[in-house]
């Protein structure tokens, strides 16, 4: 079974006047200098389900509670979520599209 490892940035934004919301920012491979950034309407916790239902995700979105900060975390990953972030030969993308990367 092959483990890939992706940094991934979580960040506190806010929704409206009263509610903040953590979104996925970045995915970054471990030994790849290249920052994917996903666009804003991928950014949602909603798009990233399986992500969000890590424990220690759980710990990082329960842990941004004040907006503007932002969190970095290694994770290793396999099966559905290494489908769901890589292509077949290893490249980022989300759900098998690469073109809606952004590089910051």
């Amino acid at each position: 079974m092959v483990y890939v490892r992706a940094r991934f940035c979580f960040a506190s934004k806010a929704f409206d006047s009263k509610t903040t919301v953590v979104k996925v920012l970045t995915i970054q491979l471990v030994d790849d200098e290249t920052i994917y950034e996903f666009t804003e309407n991928l950014a949602t916790q909603e798009s990233h389900i399986k992500l969000i239902d890590l424990s220690i995700v759980k710990k990082v979105v329960k842990g941004l509670k004040i907006r503007g900060k932002f969190q970095n975390v290694w994770i290793s990953f396999t099966g559905d979520l290494k489908e769901k972030y890589l292509d077949e030969e290893g490249n980022v993308c989300y759900d098998g599209r690469v073109s809606n990367f952004g590089r910051p």
